[in-house]
This record gives structure tokens, C-alpha cells and sequence, in this order.
């Protein structure tokens, strides 16, 4: 892999194992200047195409077209970005295997299925084993989101995928007794008085 260049990376060195990695990491060098550490796997795929350079060249350049660059929806669109395809951004190991879908490089496309976010509200996953799309965000509120974690427990409500918390608001089911409950082995469907969807059916 030593002097193998993929896209604007070039690998530079072999690979290493730092204590907060998940895997071991090429060595490599940006055409800016900048070091930095890829796995193999990204930098074949392509999901690393530079150090984060290209990215915010790519959205300066369109940033003067649409007019938005100060609005709180560019905002949260840049920043989804950034953490999902920036290896410098601190969120990255987290967030890069739920890069957006393809038509939401654009701002414009990305404002146009999602709109402005209420006041109070940030964008959020519904399912978090999914990445970043129409389908799968909706503006959420502070509860909202805490309680729609990756360790937390989803259910379907008619068509909609919402967190257990959210769920026994709905019903009046006690929330407390019900998590220990379900933790325990008990159907959650079954807990909360709902039939269980075709979609969940094994």
C-alpha cells in the first residue's frame, strides 16, 4: 500500500495501532500537507478522499449560490457532513459509516426534503443502524433524541419507528416498569398493549 495514492491521500507509511482505534491505520499524507490516518478500507471504497480539504472546497464553491451559508439548516447540513466524511473531525470513527445518501451532497437537495428545523429541534436518525437520508431524519427535540440512542429500544407506532420512552407516552404505559420489564426478556409489543408489525416478524 506504501505509495498507493487514492484520490488526494497518499499512504506514506505502515500501518498503526492506536489504543482508540477500532483497527489498525496506513500512514498517509494529503495533497494539502496534512498527515493523517486512514484504514484500508476506507481509502478503497473511497469514503476518504482527502483530509477533510476536498469536502469544505466542494461546499464553499456552492455556498454562494443559494444563499443560506448563515441559516440553521446549512448549518446542520455542514456539519452532518463534516463528521461523516472528515477523518479530522472528532466525531468521525462514530459517524462515517452512516454517510448521507448521495443526493444530500447537495445543500439544496438536503433543504428541500428536510426544510428549516423548528425552533429547538436537531436533526436525528430514526434508526440508528442507517445512515443520514429523507427516509430515515426528521428534526427531533432534545427528549427526542436522548431517548433515541443506539442503546436505546425502538418500536414501530403504525408506521412510524419511535424510542420505548416516546411509545408509553402514547399508550399511558408506565415507562420505568416497562424497560426493566422488556430488559428482562418480555415482548415489548406484548408490554405495551401493540400488535407486532409484519416488518419486526421473524
Amino acid at each position: 500500500m506504501i505509495g498507493l495514492k487514492f484520490n488526494r491521500i497518499t499512504v506514506v507509511g505502515p500501518t498503526i495501532k492506536k489504543p482508540e482505534w477500532h483497527h489498525r491505520k496506513w500512514q498517509c499524507l494529503c495533497d494539502c500537507g496534512t498527515p493523517l490516518f486512514v484504514t484500508g478500507t476506507q481509502l478503497r471504497n473511497g469514503n476518504s478522499k482527502s483530509c477533510g480539504c476536498l469536502n469544505l472546497e466542494v461546499l464553499k464553491s456552492r455556498s454562494t449560490t443559494h444563499g443560506m451559508t448563515k441559516t440553521r439548516a446549512y448549518h446542520t447540513w455542514f456539519g452532518m457532513l463534516d463528521r461523516c466524511t472528515n477523518p479530522n473531525n472528532k466525531a468521525y470513527g462514530r459517524y462515517n459509516a452512516f454517510a448521507p445518501q448521495q443526493r444530500w451532497y447537495v445543500f439544496e437537495n438536503f433543504y428541500e426534503d428536510m426544510g428549516d428545523p423548528p425552533p429547538g429541534m436537531s436533526i436525528d436518525r430514526i434508526n440508528n443502524e442507517e445512515g443520514y437520508s429523507k427516509e430515515n431524519c426528521r428534526w427531533a427535540t432534545q427528549s427526542q433524541q436522548t431517548g433515541n440512542t443506539r442503546r436505546s429500544i425502538s418500536v414501530f407506532f403504525g408506521d412510524e419507528r419511535v424510542c420505548l420512552k416516546e411509545a408509553c407516552l402514547r399508550t399511558g404505559v408506565p415507562y420505568h416498569r416497562t424497560v426493566k420489564r422488556v430488559r428482562k426478556g418480555a415482548d415489548v409489543y406484548q408490554e405495551l398493549g401493540l400488535e407486532q408489525p409484519a416488518k419486526e416478524q421473524s
